[in-house]
């Protein structure tokens, strides 16, 4: 718990004493890392403290300490006791020699060796004057003036200027510019070919593209050519006479009686559907002529040799044996698009704005019916039973619901069952609401003495019940819950659980006894209920 700065005053003024004491105390403990920071457990006490060291120390080493003005200095480690100055000095001037080094890592401005072996070497720059002997080596750049190797040459990638070499055997060359006067090859893939002269005794080819050709023999299933220029050709049916025309005609049966003359074909044009924007004719004989109107639709020209009427045809019409002027009686009208104002469908009035039924022209009527319109407004049902949503005289929308009975969920609760339920539930809420926990001192929060302690009791209060031991709380809120003790030391960023098996727990977590050592400068406790 906070203490007051007040308390802590009179607290100070107590225990003064005239002559103040030089000598502190010193206990052992074992030390302690948390959050980057070292603490010590005190030998019988739980509590890490915050200390200070002028001695080498890790994490769960046995040290000494002395308290003395408020503050907690580790003076040594009986873990790893320190060395004298004198005894290090004298062993490190025997070190002078090494027979082996080992070591993760070396750092020297000259380095001076006879034999060396080294397994990995890493540097920037390496000067060799003499001679370098390697098994094996792997070099990301190499520049030298000479090379000579005697026996094999493996490189993934070489670019060499000038390439003198008596034999050269490649399984794959990939070359930019190559010059070779006598080139023979079993077998070459080449992608693009550029050459003044070629021979070939046999060649296949998918595509062939020539801008001038020469071909002795040309033997083809099919010759497309767009512009061909021929001077000798064996064609079959290249003179088609008189003969093959009339053949043609007669057979295809387009064109009846045909007569092939000079230049001429005539006859009669038969069984055919003629599409075009213009027929120019002097005589056009037809049994009956059909012409699209302004309206869209076809009309059937009749005439008596005096006169010419039009007579709607069923192409592109409506057409119907019970059709009654501005009226239609149907068993089935099928429609993408139907728009009607002031009809009336089944009993209810279709406007411009608004559907309803009967006379029920506004959501405020309570006549019984239906009303929607455009703006979202809805009201059905009469004047005591009904659903209503509506926009009122100063344009806020409301929702009003009356009904006998007015049935919730599939279950078949009415909303009164529903109230009812949730009044209970309130009482439930408010027991434990009004549940909270403090926390009482037997003997005051300041420490006088070495022989003073006090016990920090936890109180329930549960409305109007007072709850001090485990069996009642459980009794009240279950089986589940627990008390559960924590501090916190001046100037630490969170609070450090006490175990439930602290000899200071006392009544099943009900009480916390405290010694003056379990508080140093400023402790903080605090109590909290929980439940598992």
């Amino acid at each position: 718990m906070d203490l007051s700065s007040e308390l802590i005053s009179q607290f100070v003024k107590a225990t003064k004493d005239d002559k103040k004491s030089k000598t502190g105390t010193t206990v052992t403990g074992t030390t302690v890392e948390y959050n980057g920071k070292t603490y010590v457990k005190i030998d019988g006490s739980e509590l890490l403290t915050p200390v200070t060291t002028t001695a080498a120390i890790k994490d769960g080493e046995r040290v000494t300490v002395t308290i003395k003005d408020h503050s907690a200095t580790v003076t040594g480690n009986l873990t790893a006791p320190a060395a004298r100055n004198s005894d290090v000095q004298e062993i490190g001037n025997k070190i002078s020699e090494f027979e082996i080094v080992v070591a993760d890592k070396v750092s020297t401005k000259d380095f001076d060796a006879q034999t060396a072996r080294i397994d990995t070497l890493q540097a920037e720059n390496v000067t060799i004057k003499g001679r370098l002997d390697a098994s094996e080596a792997s070099i990301g750049e190499l520049e030298t003036d000479n090379v000579t190797i005697k026996e094999t040459l493996t490189a993934n990638k070489a670019s060499i200027d000038n390439l003198e070499a008596t034999k050269i055997s490649a399984e794959v060359a990939d070359a930019k510019y190559a010059t070779i006067e006598n080139l023979e090859a079993a077998n070459a893939d080449i992608y693009n070919l550029n050459a003044n002269y070629a021979s070939f005794k046999t060649t296949t080819t998918d595509k062939l593209t020539a801008i001038d050709a020469s071909i002795t023999d040309l033997d083809t299933k099919k010759l497309n050519a767009e512009d061909a220029e021929i001077k000798y050709a064996n064609i079959d049916f290249s003179n088609i006479g008189k003969a093959a025309i009339e053949y043609f005609y007669a057979q295809s049966g387009l064109i009846k009686d045909v007569v092939v003359g000079d230049g001429t074909i005539t006859g009669e044009l038969v069984g055919v559907t003629i599409k075009g924007d213009l027929i120019e004719g002097n005589t056009i004989k037809a049994e009956k002529l059909v012409i699209k109107g302004s309206d869209g639709l076809y009309y059937k020209l009749n005439t008596d040799g005096v006169t010419t009427e039009a007579e709607q045809t069923n192409e592109n019409s409506l057409d119907g044996s019970h059709i009654m002027a501005k009226s239609i009686t149907a068993t089935k009208i099928d429609v993408k698009d139907l728009v009607a104002f002031d009809a009336t469908i089944g009993g209810f009035k279709i406007t411009s704005d608004a559907i309803y039924s009967g006379v029920k022209e506004s959501p405020t009527n309570t006549t019984r019916g239906i009303y929607m319109d455009n703006t979202g407004q809805l009201s059905i049902g009469d004047a005591n039973n009904f659903l209503r949503y509506y926009k009122d005289q100063n344009g806020a929308y409301k929702l009003e619901l009356s009904a006998n009975s007015i049935t919730m969920s599939t279950g078949g609760s009415t909303i009164e069952d529903e109230l009812s339920s949730i009044k209970d539930e309130m009482a439930t809420i408010k027991d434990e609401v009004t549940t909270s926990l403090r926390i009482e001192s037997s003997k005051g929060t300041v420490f006088k003495s070495d022989q003073v302690s006090t016990v920090l009791s936890a109180v329930i209060y549960r409305g109007s019940q007072r709850i001090t031991d485990m069996q009642t709380l459980k009794s009240v809120m279950g089986d589940s819950v627990y008390l559960e003790w924590s501090w916190q030391r001046l100037n630490d960023e969170q609070f450090w659980v006490v175990s439930s098996d602290d000899q200071r727990i006392g009544n099943d977590g009900f009480t916390l006894t405290l010694s003056p050592n379990d508080v140093d400068t400023k402790v903080t406790f605090m109590c909290t209920l929980n439940d598992a």
